[in-house]
């Protein structure tokens, strides 16, 4: 029930934006790198994920300077588990996952070779987790897991001029090691009678660096004829990386309510009418700003 951000996302746009103005001065130069493969064998199933952009500049963001910039956004994920049948209702599946994150590194020099600045976030993630589920029938299962991942942030900044700033112009120490653990529960339960199909759930997570959370989840389903039904209500939190908490040590998680209700109607076979209303509220939103007085 863990609502996954577009962070690594709008990184991405950014830089592809830069590239493109900056290729209007002829000044700039990309090579993207990215590779997506795996392979599954007799249950064991490992994927590989890399994807790297490195791109030279001559421009900031919204500004032509007169540095000759180095940029690198990197990502790369392993991942491997591997189901295992204890009974013909009973399967436990392990996973555990490495990912690892670059989405900003840059390197300006000066065409006058007075300065060199290099600046750096590098991101590590190790998740484990196990997976349990249970048909007791053939219209009732349940599904119990745990979650446990460490977070490691790196920020650091290099200058080769006298006297170098201990903290950046947003007042943020300019270098900085951050570590986060977080345990996350996890259940489900689904069944199917005359009446409808039920699935009821829970989460719960106890990190380190903010505050624990618990969303519940809750779906109704039915099929009557040509019509079908749907009740909705559950919670979802979007946690904060720990960039943003090397910003702010304050912030807290999103906490996301949904309600929905839909109705709908079998036309024919290739036509179908529904009728959805939802409704959507964020506590405790994360937003970033932008602070002209010091251009962070």
């Amino acid at each position: 029930f863990k609502q996954k951000t577009a962070y690594e996302i709008g990184v991405r746009l950014v830089g592809s934006e830069m590239c493109i103005r900056d290729s209007l001065t002829k000044g700039a130069r990309i090579n993207p790198e990215y590779i997506n493969t795996g392979f599954n064998y007799k249950g064991l199933d490992v994927r590989l994920l890399h994807e790297r952009y490195i791109y030279t500049s001559v421009s900031g963001i919204g500004y032509v300077t007169k540095a000759e910039g180095y940029n690198l956004m990197e990502n790369q994920q392993i991942g491997i588990k591997k189901a295992f049948n204890l009974t013909n209702k009973l399967k436990i599946t392990p996973e555990y996952i490495r990912g690892e994150q670059r989405p900003y590194f840059a390197m300006d020099v000066s065409r006058d070779n007075l300065q060199e600045t290099s600046n750096r976030i590098h991101l590590l993630r190790d998740t484990a987790k196990v997976l349990l589920e249970f048909d007791a029938t053939e219209n009732f299962n349940v599904m119990v897991g745990v979650e446990k991942y460490w977070d490691f942030f790196e920020k650091s900044n290099y200058w080769t001029f006298k006297d170098p700033p201990t903290v950046d112009p947003a007042g943020v120490p300019a270098n900085s090691i951050l570590k986060n653990t977080n345990l996350g529960f996890f259940t489900q339960l689904m069944f199917m009678n005359y009446l409808g199909n039920f699935t009821l759930g829970v989460r719960q997570d106890k990190p380190d660096q903010y505050d624990a959370t618990v969303v519940p989840r809750f779906a109704y389903t039915k099929v009557i004829n040509d019509f079908h039904f749907k009740i909705l209500y559950a919670k979802s939190y979007r946690a904060p990386n720990l960039a943003s908490i090397n910003l702010n040590s304050e912030v807290k998680p999103e906490l996301i309510t949904t309600s929905e209700v839909e109705l709908g109607y079998k036309l024919s076979d290739s036509q179908f009418l529904n009728l959805n209303v939802y409704r959507s509220t964020i506590e405790d939103p994360m937003a970033y700003f932008y602070d002209f007085s010091n251009q962070s």
